[in-house]
């Protein structure tokens, strides 16, 4: 009868562990050489004695039909990965060896509940745990510490099941948890990078902050002002200004002008900040500010209009009007950016732009105009289609229909034609602030509104009726060790007067006498002022340069509702003055009164006169004092 293969293993084994018992004898009592030491003494006896322990314990196995075991040599540990799992295999079938003598016949059911009982403790375990560190969880109070928490939850647990221990756990949290144990690592916390605050570069703020208060940014209005506290304790009034443009789209624009000049701006984040502190507001209405952009905007807004109720698809309905409301905001944005002194697209060279075509008032370009921008073109395209599907469609009143269009595309042609001259007198005053010496002042000069007459407690039959104060505002700028200085000067008329050449030319020259006066170093004059008939009256020529002499250097007219920001400033603040004299309880109804005002609240900062006009029977010869 041949053996089977269980009796083969156990046979084979059996030899293994005599053959292991020959190679290390033992003696029970005999006399030890004296070169072991004490201690491989101890060893060997120990070894005896586990020896012994596995051959009774093998006697146990074969009785059970089971193979014998022989001790490991070596560490478990250092044993392949075959040796490991032959060694567990063993241990499975000496724990049920053991079951079956303490149980005969039920040796099955005590393992499975032997097994029952370990799995118990480790899940009981395994709660608790979970247990404390979900109430860890509940108390954390960061959000990075939570998750370094719930990473660790995760591992073991599903959403579900994790809800039961944290009931206001969103899955959101759950799967970042998941995310951060996958990237990171289970409870591992994640490492703070710190960001070292770099310092501005002076030159990038400054060059930003130049071009958000030019004149193609900001428009000044002549009321409101704000206040703004300095850390000594100091108030500064800032008069109010309005911003063209979204923050957005300024810097959209101003990054844009940073890479045609190759000049490194700085940050995105860092450009809003700045913005965000300035003291500015943007526009929202066009209320009392410039009538050219009031008129394009309502030309924009009629054409708008005039799509609507043109005889086409709603596809082409769609396109002009995302075409017009993309070149609205190209002449409110860009376009001011690309006009320059030559250029190869005739539409931003003002060279060409400004020529007449009477050659004494023309320039010659040294360049040809080979070149097109595409968003002057697409506007003034969007402009034509409109007019010609106008034309086109059937109107109830089509010569009204008509004329609507034609006008709202000549008021969008003025507007472009007025930031071109715009553009053009901000250079000149540029040029003229770059090459100015101390002996250099700019007069800027403008008629304020006229004021009304307040009184702190005004009854209604005070309110009709009332008749404007004229007053008349310089601001004069010069240069001194290096810095710009200002020079405020305010002409008060206490009695109706004719705002006409030879009154505007007398307070001109006033303000220049006294600008001589206070720095007896000005030897040039240059006058800037509006398009007003009394600035470029011939009258008024004459008698600046026959009081003023060779002093008088230029004379400047700025382009209308543009270039007199300075005075409109100035106005601003003085009725911020003459407003809080009046809630103090006092009345503000004559020059004087006003003039008193002004002193009182300004500290000093302008130069107030009350002129009463004498009328002289020679009409050639007025006298103003």
């Amino acid at each position: 009868m041949k053996p089977t293969e269980n009796e083969k293993c156990i046979h084979e084994e059996m030899q293994d562990c005599e053959r292991h018992s020959q190679e290390q004898p033992y003696v029970l009592s005999g006399s030890i050489s004296t070169s072991q030491t004490v201690s491989d003494s101890q060893q060997s006896q120990s070894s005896v004695c586990n020896q012994d322990r596995l051959n009774m314990f093998n006697q146990i196995l074969l009785s059970f039909n089971k193979s014998p075991v022989k001790q490991i040599q070596t560490s478990l540990t250092a044993c392949s990965e075959r040796t490991q799992r032959r060694y567990t295999s063993k241990v499975k079938d000496c724990v049920r060896v053991l079951c079956e003598t303490f149980c005969p016949g039920e040796g099955n059911l005590l393992h499975d509940m032997f097994i029952s009982t370990i799995g118990k403790n480790m899940q009981s375990s395994t709660e608790n745990t979970a247990v404390l560190l979900a109430d860890i969880y509940k108390s954390a109070e960061t959000w990075t510490f939570k998750r370094q928490i719930l990473s660790i939850l995760a591992e073991d647990y599903n959403f579900d099941a994790l809800s039961q221990l944290i009931p206001d756990l969103s899955s959101w949290r759950y799967y970042a948890a998941k995310r951060h144990s996958t990237s990171k690592g289970c409870g591992v916390p994640v490492a703070t990078e710190k960001i070292p605050r770099n310092k501005i570069n002076l030159e990038q703020l400054e060059h930003f902050l130049d071009f958000i208060t030019s004149s193609d940014i900001l428009k000044d209005i002549p009321f409101g002002e704000k206040t703004l506290k300095l850390s000594s304790g100091e108030v500064i009034h800032i008069p109010n200004v309005v911003r063209c443009m979204a923050p957005s789209s300024l810097i959209d624009q101003y990054q844009q002008l940073c890479e045609s000049e190759e000049f490194h701006p700085l940050g995105t984040s860092t450009l809003y900040k700045i913005l965000n502190e300035c003291s500015a507001s943007v526009r929202k209405s066009m209320e009392g500010i410039d009538y050219f952009a009031a008129e394009a905007s309502r030309g924009f807004q009629t054409l708008d209009e005039i799509i609507g109720q043109l005889n086409i698809p709603n596809d082409k309905v769609k396109e002009l009007r995302a075409n017009l409301l993309d070149g609205k905001q190209y002449l409110k944005s860009d376009y001011k950016v690309h006009i320059d002194k030559s250029s190869q697209v005739a539409d931003h060279c003002r060279a060409f732009a400004l020529s007449d075509q009477d050659h004494s008032y023309s320039m010659v370009c040294d360049h040809q105009h080979e070149v097109a921008c595409s968003r002057c073109n697409m506007l003034d395209n969007v402009l034509v289609e409109i007019q010609t599907q106008c034309h086109k469609t059937e109107w109830p009143n089509r010569e009204a229909a008509v004329f609507q269009v034609q006008h709202a595309i000549d008021s969008i042609k003025e507007m472009k034609s007025h930031l071109m001259r715009s553009k053009n007198q901000e250079e000149a005053r540029t040029k003229l602030l770059d090459e100015m010496t101390e002996s250099d002042v700019i007069i800027t000069c403008d008629w304020a509104m006229k004021f009304l007459p307040r009184k702190f407690r005004e009854g209604q039959t005070d309110w009709f009726g009332k008749r404007g104060i004229n007053w008349h505002v310089a601001v004069t700028l010069s240069k001194r060790g290096g810095a710009f200085q200002t020079i405020t000067h305010i002409h008060i008329f206490s009695s109706q007067v004719a705002q006409d050449s030879t009154v505007t030319a007398y307070c001109i020259c006033d303000v220049a006498k006294d600008a001589m006066m206070i720095n007896p170093v000005t030897e040039n004059i240059h006058i800037f002022t509006d398009n007003a008939g009394c600035y470029k009256s011939t009258s008024t020529l004459a008698i600046l340069k026959k009081e003023l002499k060779e002093n008088i250097k230029s004379f400047n007219f700025c382009e209308a509702q543009n270039g007199k920001g300075p005075c409109d400033r100035r106005a601003s603040h003085v009725k911020g003055c003459i407003k809080r004299y009046i809630n103090e309880g006092n009345d503000v109804t004559s020059a004087s009164e006003m003039k008193i005002a002004i002193d009182k609240k300004q500290k000093g900062n302008y130069r107030v006169k009350v002129v009463e006009t004498i009328t002289d029977l020679d009409p050639e010869k007025p006298n103003i004092k």
